[in-house]
Protein backbone atom coordinates (compact mmCIF):
# COMPACT_ATOMS: atom_id res chain seq x y z
CA UNK A 1 0.00 0.00 0.00
CA UNK A 2 1.32 3.24 -0.76
CA UNK A 3 1.62 6.17 1.81
CA UNK A 4 3.58 6.76 5.11
CA UNK A 5 3.14 3.89 7.45
CA UNK A 6 2.06 5.42 10.29
CA UNK A 7 -1.20 6.99 8.41
CA UNK A 8 -1.89 3.60 6.84
CA UNK A 9 -1.74 1.88 10.40
CA UNK A 10 -3.38 4.35 12.16
CA UNK A 11 -6.02 4.76 9.76
CA UNK A 12 -6.71 1.01 9.89
CA UNK A 13 -6.19 0.87 14.22
CA UNK A 14 -9.08 3.35 13.99
CA UNK A 15 -11.48 0.74 11.66
CA UNK A 16 -10.22 -1.99 13.68
CA UNK A 17 -12.28 0.14 17.00
CA UNK A 18 -15.78 -0.68 15.14
CA UNK A 19 -17.20 -2.54 16.86
CA UNK A 20 -20.98 -3.78 18.49
CA UNK A 21 -21.99 -1.50 21.50
CA UNK A 22 -23.13 -4.35 23.31
CA UNK A 23 -21.55 -7.21 22.77
CA UNK A 24 -17.92 -7.56 20.62
CA UNK A 25 -18.80 -11.47 19.34
CA UNK A 26 -22.02 -9.72 17.17
CA UNK A 27 -19.77 -7.88 14.56
CA UNK A 28 -18.65 -6.64 12.85
CA UNK A 29 -15.85 -8.56 12.17
CA UNK A 30 -12.25 -7.32 10.41
CA UNK A 31 -9.45 -9.55 8.91
CA UNK A 32 -6.19 -9.08 10.53
CA UNK A 33 -4.45 -11.49 8.49
CA UNK A 34 -2.82 -10.41 4.90
CA UNK A 35 -4.44 -12.50 2.79
CA UNK A 36 -7.73 -12.28 4.36
CA UNK A 37 -7.14 -8.18 4.10
CA UNK A 38 -6.41 -8.50 0.40
CA UNK A 39 -9.81 -10.64 -0.32
CA UNK A 40 -11.94 -7.94 1.77
CA UNK A 41 -10.38 -5.06 -0.31
CA UNK A 42 -10.88 -6.99 -3.49
CA UNK A 43 -14.40 -7.76 -2.60
CA UNK A 44 -15.02 -4.10 -2.12
CA UNK A 45 -14.17 -3.63 -5.86
CA UNK A 46 -16.04 -6.06 -7.09
CA UNK A 47 -19.95 -6.29 -7.84
CA UNK A 48 -20.18 -8.49 -4.68
CA UNK A 49 -23.85 -7.54 -3.84
CA UNK A 50 -25.29 -6.61 -7.09
CA UNK A 51 -24.72 -8.82 -9.67
CA UNK A 52 -24.02 -12.92 -9.19
CA UNK A 53 -21.21 -12.45 -11.50
CA UNK A 54 -19.58 -10.30 -8.73
CA UNK A 55 -20.27 -13.59 -6.18
CA UNK A 56 -18.69 -15.72 -8.65
CA UNK A 57 -15.71 -14.13 -9.53
CA UNK A 58 -15.53 -13.78 -5.86
CA UNK A 59 -15.83 -17.70 -5.11
CA UNK A 60 -12.56 -18.17 -7.80
CA UNK A 61 -10.34 -15.35 -5.71
CA UNK A 62 -7.40 -17.25 -4.10
CA UNK A 63 -5.19 -15.20 -2.03
CA UNK A 64 -2.43 -16.17 -0.27
CA UNK A 65 0.63 -16.19 1.72
CA UNK A 66 3.61 -15.81 0.22
CA UNK A 67 4.21 -17.97 -3.15
CA UNK A 68 2.14 -20.82 -3.70
CA UNK A 69 4.00 -24.16 -4.31
CA UNK A 70 2.64 -24.65 -8.23
CA UNK A 71 3.86 -21.19 -9.27
CA UNK A 72 7.49 -21.80 -7.06
CA UNK A 73 9.05 -22.77 -9.69
CA UNK A 74 7.81 -21.07 -12.56
CA UNK A 75 9.38 -17.67 -14.32
CA UNK A 76 8.74 -14.26 -12.45
CA UNK A 77 6.78 -11.78 -14.53
CA UNK A 78 7.61 -7.64 -13.42
CA UNK A 79 6.03 -4.80 -15.09
CA UNK A 80 8.60 -1.89 -16.18
CA UNK A 81 5.67 0.44 -15.51
CA UNK A 82 4.43 -0.97 -12.09
CA UNK A 83 8.17 -1.10 -10.56
CA UNK A 84 9.31 1.41 -7.56
CA UNK A 85 11.37 3.32 -9.23
CA UNK A 86 12.52 5.62 -6.09
CA UNK A 87 14.46 4.27 -2.74
CA UNK A 88 12.69 6.98 -0.80
CA UNK A 89 9.36 5.96 -1.94
CA UNK A 90 6.35 5.48 0.68
CA UNK A 91 4.99 2.04 1.15
CA UNK A 92 4.36 -0.55 2.92
CA UNK A 93 3.76 -4.19 2.50
CA UNK A 94 0.23 -5.78 3.90
CA UNK A 95 2.83 -8.44 6.13
CA UNK A 96 4.14 -5.01 8.14
CA UNK A 97 0.42 -3.89 8.57
CA UNK A 98 -0.81 -6.99 9.60
CA UNK A 99 2.17 -7.04 12.22
CA UNK A 100 1.05 -3.94 13.56
CA UNK A 101 -2.73 -4.61 13.82
CA UNK A 102 -1.96 -8.44 15.34
CA UNK A 103 -2.16 -10.62 12.69
CA UNK A 104 -0.61 -13.60 12.88
CA UNK A 105 0.52 -16.80 10.48
CA UNK A 106 2.51 -15.36 7.54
Amino acid sequence: MSGKKASIVGEYEEFLKINSIINYKHGPKHPRRPDTVIARMIRGMLPYEDKPSGKTDLSRLRTYIGVPKEVKGLEKIQFEKAKIRHDTSRYTTMAEISRYIGGTNF
